[in-house]
């Protein structure tokens, strides 16, 4: 007796198929671990990500993703991630410097396609300044990273508000 998928279109191997989610729970509980190489590992897992963004939009049968199919990309919320995982990276000395290049990694992006789903938020820059207050280089330089990267969040609030006239005073 030959045993076949479901007749439905959804066969047994598209049931267990991980989506963004799984992708974005699995890069938590990297963070979570505390480990020596939680940054690398969480940040293999993006590069996974954005090659199966790249796979779904340059493969010739891309054009036609079905409602079944889940696209997994790159978003904030993923970055954001992997950005805590660097922040958390125990005994690296360049865990914040690690963090910040994957901020800026994502606003690049962010700028380049004006994807909003791919815009650094609170998260995104209190985190890395938060890598920066743990690092284990406590220097003087860690202390001004952390003032440029708050100086380029207020900058970027300001922007998106409309060139700094409106809003709250950030002083």
């Amino acid at each position: 007796m030959e045993i076949r998928p479901p007749s439905n279109g959804v066969g047994a191997t598209d049931a267990v198929r991980p989506n963004l989610a799984t992708y974005t729970a699995v890069i938590d509980a990297i963070a979570n671990s505390h480990s020596s190489d939680a940054g690398p590992r969480a940040e293999r897992i993006l590069q996974r990500i954005k090659y199966l963004y790249e796979q779904q939009h340059t493969s010739p049968s891309s054009s036609s993703i079905s409602s079944t199919d889940i696209e997994i990309k790159p978003t904030k919320i993923v970055y954001n991630g992997v950005i805590n995982a660097w922040c958390k990276t125990i005994n690296h000395a360049q865990s914040a410097v690690q963090a910040e290049r994957i901020l800026n990694e994502m606003l690049e992006l962010y700028e380049s396609t004006g994807d909003e789903s791919l815009r650094p938020n609170v998260i995104s820059y209190t985190t890395v300044i938060d890598a920066h207050a743990r690092s284990s280089l406590k220097s003087v330089q860690s202390a001004k990273r952390a003032e440029e990267i708050l100086r380029r969040m207020i900058d970027m609030h300001h922007q998106h508000e409309g060139g700094g006239g409106g809003g709250k005073d950030t002083r």
